[in-house]
């Protein structure tokens, strides 16, 4: 490792340092970082670290926290697949709460491996809900539950969001004039992500054409394993969302200035139409 590029670890680990940056007329303060601009948001993500399969998982997270130590974002987000709750990975959450700032979860796959239960890892990790949103420097950040259980006959893990939890999201996201970023472990646009991902993204592309705009501009996941931006399918671009998988390699091609990846810093500029492709490697 200590020969390794620091940024190249980085991007191995799957994590990025997302800045959203958009000018919105009478924003609320709020608590800034160091580095926060009025109408900018930097958020530390980080991806199915898999602590309980990953030899030197502790290792990495350590790297990205030091990191993010130097950067300080305004918050980091682990976005699943992060650990479980047994005495062995304390010094591992520990790690990740000496992250002086706020610090946010989101409930992966195998974060109930073992025949936990998901109060149980959430009450370890110091997650108060299985989903939730919360509002930071002028943005909304809403975090799902993708693993709610499957309605029909399913092998494997549950990758669902249920008709609670989606109704829960659609008032959560009428109820603020904010720009939104929706946080799931599993991808609302990719194969093998969320199961009834059509119905989620109808929620947002309906709140989208309601406000006549982009208001839920991106949603992020983890899950995947690879670096992935695409723009789901909407009757307007200027309704569109880009979603994005935070993962292991960055294959990024794009159209228009509007979304950027470049290494492990991420850009969009709002309210600007969000356009562009992307390809998995």
């Amino acid at each position: 490792m200590a020969t390794t590029d620091r940024r190249n670890v980085l991007l191995g680990l799957g994590l990025s340092a997302a800045t959203f940056a958009c000018k919105i007329p009478g924003l609320r303060a709020g608590e800034r970082s160091p580095n926060s601009e009025p109408g900018k948001l930097t958020l530390g993500l980080v991806a199915d670290v898999h602590q309980d399969v990953i030899q030197d998982a502790h290792e990495r997270l350590r790297m990205f926290i030091d990191q993010m130590k130097q950067d300080k974002p305004d918050a980091i987000i682990q976005l699943g697949d992060f650990a479980i709750p047994i005495s062995n990975n304390q010094p591992f959450l520990d790690t990740w709460n000496s992250f002086d700032g706020p610090k946010y979860h989101v409930l992966g796959n195998h974060d109930t491996d073992g025949g936990y239960r998901k109060q149980q890892t959430m009450e370890w990790w110091g997650m108060p809900e299985r989903y939730y949103s919360f509002d930071k420097h002028g943005f909304h950040i809403v975090v799902l539950d993708g693993n709610d259980s499957n309605p029909e006959p399913w092998e494997g893990y549950p990758r669902y969001i249920d008709a609670e939890q989606q109704d829960w999201l659609a008032q959560d996201i009428e109820g603020t004039g904010l720009p939104t970023l929706v946080i799931c472990h599993q991808s609302l646009e990719a194969e093998r992500g969320v199961d009834n991902r059509d119905q989620i993204r109808k929620i947002l592309e309906a709140a989208n054409a309601k406000a006549g705009h982009s208001k839920v501009f991106a949603c992020l996941s983890g899950h995947h394993h690879i670096d992935y931006q695409k723009r789901s399918k909407a009757s307007s671009i200027s309704r569109s969302i880009a979603c994005l998988i935070i993962g292991w390699e960055v294959h990024t091609s794009t159209r228009g200035s509007v979304l950027m990846l470049k290494r492990h810093f991420l850009t969009s500029n709002l309210p600007v139409p969000i356009a562009i492709h992307c390809s998995p490697p």
